[in-house]
């Protein structure tokens, strides 16, 4: 306590000795209770809630059947965003399944471009909304019914 005695008179002038022992008490009172605002001292808000890392998956699926795009991991994937494109004139089914202890759709759509246009979807939320998410310790999955070329990109972030 001296040495912070030294350091206020520094910055503020001499303490006369009879205001000493309450300065003192008075340091020991805001040490106890923590910086002002500090999570956990009183009258503090609450601490914001924190965003989780977001992770992005890219890439492009031609085989028709069950394609594995995220693999299991004992905890949820929450995606927040996708975006499917092709340019097929193939009417093309595509589904995103949630494949863990049971096989779940999350998502369907049938593509099918006009000659030389591209077709897509690319809905969006913000957190802590999700467009839909998996099981626990299910893989993230793209079931195409034709064999077309399908680009893909997911936004996700993962949950327990």
């Amino acid at each position: 306590m001296n040495g912070m005695l030294a350091v206020l008179e520094k910055l503020f002038g001499p303490c006369p000795p009879e205001r000493q022992a309450e300065l003192v008490r008075a340091l020991q009172g805001l040490i106890a209770a923590g910086p002002a605002g500090a999570p956990g001292a009183a009258g503090a808000p609450a601490p914001a809630a924190r965003i989780p890392f977001l992770k992005t998956v890219s890439g492009l699926v031609n085989t028709a059947g069950m394609n594995e795009i995220l693999p299991p991991i004992g905890r949820r994937y929450q995606v927040m965003a996708y975006a499917f494109s092709m340019n097929s004139v193939t009417a093309t089914l595509v589904r995103v399944l949630s494949r863990g202890a049971r096989d779940e759709e999350l998502w369907r759509m049938v593509f099918q471009a006009p000659s030389n246009v591209s077709c897509e979807a690319n809905p969006s939320t913000s957190y802590p909304s999700a467009l839909f998410s998996t099981d626990s310790d299910a893989a993230l999955s793209i079931e195409l019914d034709a064999s077309v070329s399908v680009h893909y990109s997911l936004t996700y972030w993962e949950s327990d």
